[in-house]
C-alpha cells in the first residue's frame, strides 16, 4: 500500500509540476476499435472459466457482443466502436453481474473485471463507476479527441486545432480560429507526420515522400465520431511509425439526432494588436480577420431500427486573413524598360491589402447495415471542394506572384465488412477509393506575360527577400514547378483475421494499396514573346537584374505504385504482464506506363517506353514490433511500459526522380544577367548554355537535355529505402477515478541515409574565402564578424554536373537523434468537468559532416535547436456554471519562431578573399559581374528566435432546453490577452530585418450557435 500511495504522490506531483492533461491518453492494437478486457472470479478469489460476458452499447447496431471466459477466467471482447458500454457477467449458480458506463475510445482496451457471487442468475447487481482511464495491455498510445471535446472547445475544428489539444505535437502553421488552411505538417519525438487516415485507410496521398505533407482531404468533423492521434511507437498494423491521425466516422443509431451548428466573425469583431516592436521592423499593419465562417448541419437515425442506419452531414467553413505589411500592387501593368519586358516595378497599394482565401466544403453520408446476426457492412462516401487560395501571402509575396491550389473534386468511397465467427474468431475487411484531384494556378490578375522576380537587397518599396510580379511561387526551393495540375487515384484493401481468447489475441492481416499519378505543369504558359515563350524567372538587386532562373518546361509524368503489406502481431497475458509482439513485412513497387515528355523551349518532345518495377526501385523489408504493459499494483491503475520498432520510411512519387524519363531531365538551370542597357529583357540566345550577349554561361551544362544530369547506384534498387527505430518507456497512473496521467520517454534514429556524389568534381576544386557579417544588435557578438568555411567551384569546372546518388555510408556516418519526454494527462468528472493538457521538452540532433564534394558541407554540419526553445505547454478544459452557463478554454505555450538571416554577397564583396573572380562570372570581371552568393549568418544552434507563443482561447456559452432540443449560443475569444508574436519572419537581410511575415492577428470573437436534438 505504501507503495502504491508513493507512485500516486510522485505522479500528481508531475501532473502538477507540468499542470497537464490531454485528450484520451488511450492505448490500442485496433485501427478504428477498442477492446474490453478482465477476468471474473468468486468471491474466494477462484477463476471462473466459462462466464457468459456481454457487451452492450448503443453504438452497437447488433445491440451486443459476447465472450466466454476461458480456463484462466479470463475473456476479451474486440472490435468495438467507440462508445458507453455496459458488460454482464453470468454463470448459473452465481449472481448476474452488471458493470455500466464503460467508455471505450478509439485503441483503447478497457480492463473490467467481476467477482461474482453465489447466488440466482436472476438476481442481478448493478455496478457503476468512473470509467477506467489506464490500459494495462498495450503499449501503443493514442491521443483520442472526442466529438463531445470538439464540440465543446473554442477550437478551429482542424489539424491544427488537433495539435492545440496534443501535448508534444508540431504544427509548422499555427491556427486563430480557423484562420488558416487546413494544409499542415505534425511532428512528433522527432517523427515527422507519416499518415493521415479515415477509419484506418490511409487519405493522403502519394505525392513529394508521401508523408502527409500531400494530401487534399480536408477533415470534416462533423462526420466524426473521435480523433484518434496515434503517438509513440505503432503496432505491426502500421508501416510507418510518426504521428498517424486516424478520424473515427461516425455512426447512425437508433434514436434519431441531428445538429445545425453556425459561427461568423470577421475585422468588426478583431481588436488591433499591431505594437511598436513591430512598426520598427518594417510591418505597417497587423494580421487581421478579413472573414472567418464554419456552417453545419448532420442528421442521423434508423432507416430499420437494429438492421439500418444512415448518418450524413455538412459543412461549408474557412477564413480569410489580411497579411501583415503586404499589399497589391500600384503599378501593375505599367511595364518598364522594352514595352513587352513583362517586368513591372513594385509599389504598395496602402489601399488594397493582400490577404489568404481559404475555403472548404463538404457532403459527407454513412449507411450502416447489419446483413444478418453477425454480418454487419457500412458503406460511407464524402465529396469535398477546396481552394487554398493566395497560398503564400504571408511568405513575403506579392498577390500576384501567388498561386491558388484548388482542390476539385476530392472524393472518397469506403466499405467494410465485419464477421464474429464465433466469441473467439473475427473476420474483418475492407476497401476504400480515394480520388485526388488539384489543380495550382497563378493569381488571376496575373498576366501570362508577366514574369516573376525577387529582389535580393531591397528598394525603396520592395523589402530584401520578397517576390513579386508574376510566377514567383515556381522560384522557391527547389524549383519545383507549381503550376500544376494533379490526379492521384488510389485503392485500397485490407482483410483481417482475429483469434481472441482471455490471455491471448493474434491477429494476421494483408493490406494494399494501388495508386496512379498523373501530373501535368506548365510554368510559362505563354510567356513574354520578346524571350521567345521561354519560362524564366528574374533574380534583381537593388533593382537591377543580375540572375536568370530557366525552367525547362511543360512536363508529364505517370506513375503507378504498389504498396503491398502484410503482418501478424500477438498479444499475451501472464498474470499482470503483457506482452506485445509483431511483424510486419512491406512491398513496396513502381511502374512507368508508356507516355510522351511534351516539347518545350528548353526540352525536345521525349516519348518514354514503359518500363517495369526491376528496373526501378523495389523495396522489401520485414520488420519487428515488441512491446509490454504490466499492471503494477495489479488493480488497473498503475502501468509500466515500454516498447520498440523499426519502421520504414514514406515513400511517394519523389521515389522515381532518378529513375523517371520525364523527371531525370534537369528543369532548373541559372545564370548572370549584366542588362546593361536597362530594358530589363535578356539580350542572349536563352536557348545556348554557353555565355553569350549579355548573359552568363549556365550553370548547369546539362539543363533541358533528354541525357539525366544524374544517376543512381544499382544498390539503391533494393537498399535505398530509409527507416528509422523507436522507442518508448512509459509510466501511466490513475491518479483520482476518471484522471489518469502517462508520464513517458521517446528515442528515435533514422538510418539508410542517401547521398549524391558529383563525380565530374572533387573537393580539390574548390577555393576557399571568407565574408565580413554585417553589424546587427540581434547578429551574434553584434556581428561585425569574419565567416570562412565558404568554397565557390574553381571556374574550369563551372558547370559540369554528373551526379551519382548512392547511400551515405559509402562516403562516412550520418547521424539524426531524437530524445524527449513528453507528460500527457486527462480528467473526466462526474459533474462533467473536463480537464486535460500537457508538457514536453526534447529535440532533434543532426550530424552530417563528411564532405563528398564541396568542403563547405563542414559549415554549420553538427546542429541541432536549444533544449530549452523546444518546450511545450498545453491545457485545456470545461467548466459548467450553475444556469447551464458553460465556459472553456485552451491554454497554450509553444516554441517560438526561428530568426535566420542570410545575405546575399556580390562578386566585388567576395573577390579579394577568394583571390579571383566567382565562377559565375565567366569571362565578365570586377563589377561588370553580376553574380551573388547567398550567406547563412549563423549555425542553426545559435539562431536566435522570436518570443514563445503564449495564447488562451476562452468560450462563453448559454444553454436553453426547449422540448427535446438544445439550443445553444456563445462567443468564441481567439487570443483572447490580445498578444502579438511573429510567426514567421523573412531570413533576407536588410532593412528592417528580421521583418516578420505572418504574425498572430489580435483577439477576435466568434459569434455562434448550435441546435441539437
Amino acid at each position: 500500500m505504501a507503495n502504491r500511495l508513493l507512485f500516486v504522490a510522485l505522479t500528481v506531483m508531475l501532473a502538477f509540476a507540468g499542470t497537464i492533461l490531454l485528450p484520451s491518453v488511450a492505448a490500442g492494437q485496433a485501427a478504428s476499435t477498442a477492446s474490453i478486457a478482465g477476468s471474473v472470479t468468486d468471491s474466494t478469489g477462484a477463476v471462473l472459466p466459462g462466464v457468459t460476458v456481454e457487451a452492450a452499447s448503443p453504438a452497437l447496431i447488433e445491440g451486443v457482443r459476447t465472450a466466454v471466459t476461458d480456463g484462466q477466467g479470463a475473456y476479451r471482447v474486440v472490435a468495438l466502436p467507440p462508445g458507453t458500454y455496459s458488460v454482464t457477467f453470468t454463470l448459473p449458480g452465481f449472481r448476474t453481474l452488471r458493470r455500466e458506463g464503460i467508455e471505450l475510445s478509439t485503441g483503447f482496451t478497457a480492463p473490467a473485471n467481476a467477482e461474482l457471487a453465489v447466488g440466482a442468475v436472476e438476481e442481478t447487481v448493478t455496478v457503476t463507476g468512473a470509467s477506467p482511464v489506464v490500459d494495462v495491455q498495450n503499449t501503443q498510445t493514442d491521443n483520442v479527441i472526442r466529438r463531445e471535446t470538439l464540440q465543446a472547445l473554442p477550437t478551429s475544428q482542424s489539424l491544427q486545432g488537433f495539435a492545440t489539444l496534443t501535448p508534444g505535437v508540431v504544427t509548422d502553421n499555427v491556427d486563430i480560429g480557423g484562420n488558416r488552411h487546413e494544409r499542415a505538417n505534425l511532428r512528433m519525438a522527432g517523427r515527422p507526420f507519416q499518415r493521415l487516415l479515415f477509419d484506418g485507410v490511409m487519405i493522403n496521398n502519394l505525392g513529394g515522400n508521401g508523408d502527409g505533407q500531400y494530401g487534399s482531404y480536408s477533415p470534416n468533423v462533423q462526420a466524426m465520431q473521435e480523433v484518434a492521434l496515434g503517438l509513440g511507437t505503432q503496432s505491426a498494423e502500421h508501416s510507418n511509425g510518426g504521428v498517424n491521425i486516424n478520424y473515427i466516422p461516425r455512426e447512425g443509431s437508433n434514436a434519431f439526432s441531428g445538429l445545425v451548428d453556425v459561427a461568423f466573425g470577421n475585422g468588426d469583431t478583431q481588436w488591433s494588436n499591431l505594437n511598436d516592436d513591430f512598426r520598427a521592423r518594417g510591418v505597417s499593419s497587423a494580421a487581421e480577420a478579413r472573414k472567418l465562417w464554419d456552417y453545419a448541419l448532420n442528421a442521423g437515425g434508423p432507416l430499420a431500427r437494429d438492421r439500418l442506419w444512415f448518418f450524413a452531414a455538412a459543412r461549408w467553413w474557412g477564413g480569410q486573413e489580411y497579411a501583415p505589411g503586404n499589399y497589391y500592387n500600384k503599378l501593375d501593368d505599367i511595364y518598364i524598360g522594352d514595352p513587352n519586358s513583362g517586368v513591372v516595378n513594385y509599389e504598395p497599394d496602402l489601399e488594397r491589402r493582400a490577404f489568404t482565401d481559404n475555403h472548404f466544403a463538404d457532403v459527407s453520408g454513412r449507411l450502416t447495415w447489419q446483413v444478418a446476426r453477425d454480418h454487419k457492412l457500412s458503406w460511407g462516401y464524402s465529396f469535398q471542394k477546396s481552394c487554398v487560395c493566395n497560398l503564400f501571402t504571408v511568405f513575403n509575396t506579392a498577390p500576384e506572384a501567388n498561386a491558388n491550389a484548388n482542390f476539385d473534386p476530392v472524393h472518397l468511397t469506403n466499405a467494410n465488412w465485419t464477421f464474429p465467427a464465433s466469441n473467439r474468431l473475427l473476420f474483418e475487411a475492407g476497401f476504400s477509393y480515394f480520388h485526388d484531384q488539384n489543380t495550382h494556378k497563378p493569381d488571376a490578375n496575373t498576366s501570362s506575360r508577366d514574369v516573376g522576380v525577387r529582389e535580393a537587397l531591397g528598394t525603396e518599396h520592395v523589402r530584401p527577400g520578397y517576390f513579386y510580379n508574376g510566377r514567383s511561387f515556381s522560384a522557391l526551393p527547389p524549383g519545383v514547378d507549381y503550376f500544376s495540375h494533379s490526379i492521384f487515384k488510389q485503392a485500397q484493401a485490407r482483410a483481417s483475421v482475429s483469434h481472441v481468447t482471455g490471455t491471448n489475441s493474434f491477429k494476421a492481416g494483408v493490406q494494399m494499396l494501388f495508386v496512379h499519378e498523373d501530373r501535368q505543369s506548365n510554368y510559362g504558359d505563354a510567356a513574354s514573346p520578346v524571350i521567345g515563350d521561354a519560362p524564366v524567372f528574374y533574380f534583381f538587386a537593388g533593382g537591377r537584374p543580375v540572375l536568370i532562373r530557366q525552367i525547362a518546361s511543360p512536363h508529364l509524368n505517370l506513375s503507378d505504385f504498389r504498396d503491398v503489406g502484410l503482418y501478424v502481431q500477438d498479444q499475451l497475458t501472464i498474470d499482470r504482464l503483457t506482452i506485445n509482439g509483431g511483424v510486419r513485412y512491406d512491398s513496396f513497387r513502381a511502374t512507368i506506363p508508356q507516355q510522351t515528355r511534351p516539347a518545350g523551349p528548353y526540352v525536345p518532345a521525349i516519348p518514354i517506353s514503359a518500363i517495369g518495377s526491376d528496373a526501378l526501385p523495389s523495396y522489401n523489408a520485414l520488420v519487428p514490433r515488441v512491446g509490454a504493459a504490466y499492471d503494477l499494483f495489479g488493480d488497473g491503475t498503475t502501468a509500466i511500459k515500454a516498447s520498440f520498432g523499426k519502421y520504414v520510411s514514406s515513400v511517394g512519387s519523389n521515389l522515381l526522380l532518378n529513375y523517371h524519363p520525364a523527371l531525370r531531365i534537369s528543369t532548373i538551370a541559372n545564370r548572370t544577367w549584366s542588362d546593361a542597357n536597362m530594358n530589363f529583357v535578356p539580350d542572349c540566345d536563352l536557348t545556348s548554355a554557353a555565355q553569350n550577349g549579355e548573359c552568363g554561361a549556365l550553370d548547369n551544362s546539362l539543363f533541358g537535355q533528354a541525357r539525366s544530369v544524374t544517376a543512381t547506384d544499382p544498390a539503391l534498387l533494393n537498399e535505398g529505402r530509409g527507416h528509422n527505430w523507436q522507442a518508448t518507456v512509459a509510466l501511466e497512473q490513475q491518479i483520482i477515478e476518471g484522471w489518469g496521467i502517462e508520464v513517458a520517454f521517446d528515442r528515435t534514429w533514422y538510418g539508410d541515409f542517401q547521398a549524391t556524389d558529383n563525380r565530374a568534381v572533387t573537393p580539390a576544386d574548390y577555393d576557399p574565402y571568407c565574408v565580413t557579417a554585417p553589424t546587427h544588435s540581434q547578429l551574434p557578438n553584434g556581428g561585425g564578424y569574419e565567416i570562412c568555411g565558404l568554397y565557390d567551384i574553381n571556374p574550369s569546372m563551372f558547370g559540369r554536373v554528373d551526379n551519382y546518388v548512392t547511400l551515405q555510408d559509402n562516403f562516412g556516418d550520418r547521424s539524426q537523434v531524437y530524445n524527449g519526454v513528453r507528460i500527457n494527462t486527462e480528467g473526466r468528472f462526474r459533474d462533467g468537468t473536463l480537464l486535460g493538457g500537457g508538457f514536453s521538452i526534447g529535440r532533434t540532433w543532426d550530424t552530417n559532416c563528411t564532405v563528398i564534394d564541396s568542403p563547405q558541407q563542414e559549415l554549420y554540419c553538427d546542429s541541432g535547436p536549444p533544449l530549452g526553445q523546444t518546450i511545450q505547454f498545453k491545457l485545456f478544459g470545461t467548466y459548467t456554471l450553475p444556469g447551464d452557463i458553460q465556459t472553456s478554454a485552451a491554454f497554450r505555450v509553444i516554441e517560438g519562431a526561428p530568426i535566420n538571416a542570410v545575405v546575399s554577397y556580390s562578386n566585388a564583396q567576395i573577390a579579394s578573399s577568394l583571390g579571383r573572380d566567382l565562377s559565375a562570372c565567366g569571362t565578365r570581371t570586377g563589377a561588370a559581374c553580376t553574380a551573388r552568393v547567398d550567406v547563412p549568418l549563423y549555425a542553426e544552434d545559435d539562431t536566435l528566435f522570436e518570443p514563445r507563443l503564449v495564447m488562451l482561447d476562452w468560450r462563453f456559452s448559454k444553454i436553453f432546453r426547449i422540448g427535446g432540443v438544445r439550443v445553444q449560443g456563445l462567443v468564441d475569444f481567439f487570443n483572447l490577452m490580445n498578444v502579438n508574436v511573429a510567426l514567421a519572419v523573412s531570413d533576407a537581410f536588410g532593412g528592417s530585418w528580421p521583418r516578420p511575415t505572418s504574425t498572430v492577428p489580435g483577439r477576435t470573437a466568434r459569434l455562434g450557435a448550435k441546435v441539437d436534438w
